[in-house]
């Protein structure tokens, strides 16, 4: 943590600090949740806190349900923006307990934080929570994060094929996928091992769910800069899905990023009637990823720049994409999350993040998308100008219709920014980051 972190987060200075800056004098909100002069707030940031201003899930402001407890526009948008404080918590509790720190949990609709700990909070620890100037508190759970990574440490270092492993400090278990037929073999894995915490294996189907086809005419035709949002057309296929955060390479090439189901490799792909390049690596057929990036060989983008989100309320003017997801201390669940997809609308474009290791080890939001919305970006509101890109959508919640589109209750899925970097860069001679503004 920098000294520019600490600036900005006045709870991290001094307890005299923080308790001065507490007891300033707010601005009353007057009962239509809009302070005189409040311009409306962007489309995004509407729909992420439409989630927080009903219990029933994402909706349209202008249709949120009567006789039902709400928070104002400006209290919900308030408990949005707080996101980097939330984030900054959970680094600041990871480095300051790490053998018994278990992540946090916000319940958006209560305004609370829930930070988990095995056995008692250390001292340097509830400090924080005492400093946090939002509402906190702290759960006493069987196993930290340090605990359930060390076990699945072990059994991923077998290199059991066909086997999958990931520790999931929100379910305090070890996750494990799993192909048909190898049940067994990583239950006796993990008996050998003599592993003390909770092992929930399941079968993973590697099959996917293949290419998604949609059309949408005010995303299909947009110039440069290079906008997640937008439509990915492979030539080959006539397949469409959607673009997501573009990367670029440590070798100093751009790569533009989709859903691994959507092309096969060597596949070309365009945006209207410019072509982007070929699909030079992808992956349906490891857990919780799919992603693919293609080389961006046109001038016409490179030249034209990338690290923007396509913006429907004013399509000529794009929205700068100005952080990324980098490890797990930047998400947690109940974080709210938005997605830039071909059919993401102003209703729904919004969910809150329910399990960072769900259904085939994929990440799974409450915002149902819709068939060709695969490989667009979820991402986080941090403020008013800043966006964080946190994952790629994957597509539907396991179980559900493969039809659904935006329907309440539903789900989706999708890959991790992290996981999508670290996977290009293993599988590469170069490492990729997201570009961001």
């Amino acid at each position: 943590m920098n000294l520019i972190t600490i600036l900005r987060q006045p709870w991290l200075i001094a307890a005299t600090v923080v308790a001065t800056s507490l007891s300033l004098a707010t601005t009353p909100t007057p009962a239509n949740g809009k302070a005189p002069g409040q311009p409306s707030p962007p489309h995004d940031v509407a729909a992420a806190a439409a989630v927080l201003m009903s219990a029933s899930g994402p909706t349209d402001l202008a249709s949120a349900p009567r006789g039902t407890p709400t928070v104002s526009l400006a209290e919900a948008t308030e408990r949005l923006f707080a996101d980097e404080d939330r984030t900054e918590l959970q680094a600041a509790l990871d480095a300051a307990a790490p053998d018994v720190f278990a992540g946090i949990e916000y319940d958006g609709v209560n305004d609370i934080v829930t930070a988990r700990f095995r056995g008692e909070v250390p001292p340097a620890a509830q400090t924080l929570l005492d400093r946090f100037p939002h509402p906190v508190r702290a759960l006493n759970v069987q196993y930290s994060r340090k605990d359930l990574a060390a076990a699945a440490a072990k059994l991923a270092a077998l290199n059991l094929e066909g086997v999958w492993v990931k520790p999931d400090p929100d379910d305090q278990q070890v996750a494990v996928a799993v192909l048909a037929g190898k049940e067994q073999l990583a239950r006796d894995a993990a008996d050998h091992l003599r592993l003390t915490v909770p092992i929930d294996i399941n079968v993973w189907d590697p099959s996917g769910p293949g290419n998604e086809y949609g059309s949408c005419t005010s995303v299909n035709s947009c110039g440069w800069p290079h906008r997640s949002g937008t439509a990915a057309v492979n030539q080959a296929t006539s397949a469409i899905c959607s673009w997501g955060a573009a990367m670029r390479s440590s070798d100093g090439t751009y790569w533009a990023v989709t859903a691994g189901h959507c092309g096969a490799l060597n596949e070309n792909f365009r945006h209207g009637e410019q072509p982007l390049g070929p699909l030079r690596q992808g992956t349906t057929s490891e857990p919780g990823i799919d992603v693919a990036r293609i080389r961006v060989d046109n001038a016409y983008w490179t030249n034209g720049g990338f690290g923007y989100l396509y913006d429907r309320s004013n399509p000529p003017t794009p929205t700068p994409l100005t952080d990324q997801m980098n490890t797990l201390n930047d998400v947690y669940v109940g974080q709210n999350l938005c997605q830039s997809a071909i059919h993401t609308s102003a209703a729904f474009s919004c969910g809150t993040l329910d399990d960072t290791v769900g259904a085939d080890f994929f990440p799974v939001v409450s915002m149902d998308g819709c068939s060709g919305d695969s490989g667009g970006t979820w991402y986080s509101i941090i403020s008013s100008t800043r966006r964080r890109a946190v994952g790629y959508h994957q597509g539907q919640g396991s179980g559900e219709p493969a039809e659904s589109c935006h329907v309440r209750g539903y789900h989706s899925n999708f890959t991790f920014a992290s996981d999508a970097k670290t996977y290009f860069s293993q599988n590469s001679a170069a490492s990729f980051t997201i570009i961001t503004r």
